[in-house]
């Protein structure tokens, strides 16, 4: 119904709420991880999966963009440009931080979708429906810099594993 966030649409900003608040609590985790081995936060930031691949600080950037700019469409409104890339963990976390209180604060809004169009990959643009929108970009889009990103850092030999991902880790 026009003006109604759908049950489709509020399942999509929780699981993006959720999962930015694993990367958002990964980043903590790391950081002491790091301090502790002697790594330096520029050598963290930059680290990549391949040579042709973003850096970690971009995926953590990029992230937190695809997840505000899902729910500013759903909001209907235009994304923001994403933040400047980061090389440190408190410009991380205040990032992720950021984009956890636009996301959570969007679920009491609801606005009328109207398609969007958007310059997917290798500059390909599509329109979408709200449900195509959530499933064959906004979701697969936040969720590739995110595990791309945990990625990068269980390659560097953090210890890591799925509890942390999917933030299951008790708090201490």
């Amino acid at each position: 119904m026009v003006g109604e966030v759908s049950g489709g649409s509020e399942f999509a900003i929780r699981t993006i709420e959720l999962n930015l608040r694993s990367f958002r609590r990964l980043i903590g985790v790391i950081e002491g991880q790091a301090r502790a081995a002697g790594d330096s936060e520029l050598g963290v930031f930059e680290a990549r999966l391949a040579p042709d691949m973003l850096p970690f600080g971009r995926q953590v950037t990029l992230a937190a963009y695809f997840a505000c700019a899902a729910v500013d469409r759903l909001n209907g409104d235009e994304p923001r440009p994403p933040e400047e890339i980061t090389l440190e963990f408190a410009g991380a976390a205040a990032i992720l931080d950021a984009a956890i209180d636009r996301v959570s604060q969007s679920r009491a809004r609801s606005a009328s979708w109207r398609p969007h169009i958007v310059q997917a990959v290798a500059g390909e643009l599509r329109t979408f429906t709200r449900d195509a929108y959530l499933a064959e970009y906004a979701l697969p889009s936040f969720m590739f810099h995110w595990i791309t990103g945990y990625g990068i850092l269980r390659n560097r030999g953090y210890a890591i594993g799925k509890k942390d991902f999917l933030n299951l880790v008790a708090a201490s």
